[in-house]
């Protein structure tokens, strides 16, 4: 059995057939300035070459781990990630994106300063032949739990995804990520870790590239199944609505973006009960189109989210013809 030496940083990756791109990620990972980490790989039962490729990095370096598993979801192989970490600080990276060299060197210089329990960075969108970074580059900074959430809901220094992120291993003894989630798991878990955190650290680094297949999940066509994003973003406006009514129209704005999103892609792709779905859908969004005049100046909702609200009031009828002249 290999010895477990103690490290700073516990990398854990999901991985299910990503025999294309996780040759990518690991060496990205090999080639950090930051040493002294182990790098968790999750195989979430993949039938591809992916489990090969990652043995024989397992081989060579002996900060390198594999752990496979039967397929039961990127929350479960986050999970046992995390019940099988011995770093200080966990980090979470998707098997098919990649980081820059110097990552997590910067990102633990400054959490040993502060001795954050959650230490934020941003990424950027990595779409094979051009990169794009959507935030605003702010200064350091510690966020008290107020600021935060602010800053989580408006997304223009970082965003809810798992990744660029530190958190100590002690504050994910109290939070995993939700297994009966398929979609928006990550959204709900930084939601809830946000709100048990101590100390939360903000640094303007966007090293993370987060790489956009086109045969990725998020591109997939919609799921006759209702999406499961709408449900969680309900859930925190709830919540919020009822418990944090301060950041109401935060929350609001969230939400009401998702549910225009889903009205589009139902008509979009026919899914379902659809028209019954549609109408139920489309009167929650008339009583709160307001939202789409609101925060302009952030991330909160993309300007495609706006106009699918404005899309999203109009009569079914005309939305159906629109979608067919489209």
């Amino acid at each position: 059995m290999r010895e477990r030496k103690l490290c700073k940083i516990s990398i854990i990756v999901p991985i299910f057939n990503l025999e294309r791109y996780i040759g990518r990620c690991i060496n990205s990972i090999i080639k950090q300035t930051l040493h002294e980490w182990e790098l968790i790989l999750v195989d979430d039962g993949s039938t591809d070459d992916s489990i090969s490729i990652c043995r024989k990095y397992e081989e060579n370096d002996s900060r390198i781990r594999l752990i496979c598993q039967e397929n039961m979801g990127v929350s479960f192989a986050r999970n046992i990630g995390i019940e099988n970490a011995q770093g200080k600080y966990i980090s979470f990276v998707d098997g098919d994106d990649w980081i820059e060299p110097d990552m997590y060197e910067l990102m633990w210089e400054r959490a040993g300063k502060t001795g954050a329990s959650i230490i934020i960075a941003g990424h950027v969108d990595d779409y094979g032949d051009c990169v794009s970074n959507k935030f605003r580059s702010g200064h350091s900074k510690v966020f008290g739990i107020g600021q935060a959430r602010v800053e989580f809901f408006k997304q223009n220094l970082y965003g809810w995804g798992p990744y660029a992120k530190l958190y100590t291993k002690e504050l994910l003894k109290s939070c995993k990520f939700n297994t009966n989630l398929a979609i928006a798991e990550d959204m709900l878990f930084n939601w809830q870790i946000l709100n048990i955190s101590q100390s939360i650290l903000y640094l303007p680094i966007y090293k993370y590239h987060y790489y956009h297949r086109e045969n990725s999940a998020m591109m997939n066509a919609f799921s006759q199944k209702i999406d499961k994003a709408l449900v969680v973003k309900y859930l925190i406006y709830r919540e919020i609505k009822y418990h944090l009514p301060k950041y109401k129209f935060l929350a609001g704005c969230v939400y009401t973006g998702e549910l225009a999103g889903q009205i589009k892609k139902m008509i979009l792709y026919n899914a379902g009960n659809e028209k019954c779905l549609v109408k139920k859908y489309q009167k929650i969004l008339r009583k709160n189109f307001y939202y789409a005049f609101m925060y302009p100046c952030t991330n909160i909702i993309t300007l495609r989210q706006r106009a699918g609200i404005f899309f999203g009031i109009l009569p079914y009828k005309i939305c159906k013809y629109l979608r067919r002249c489209l």
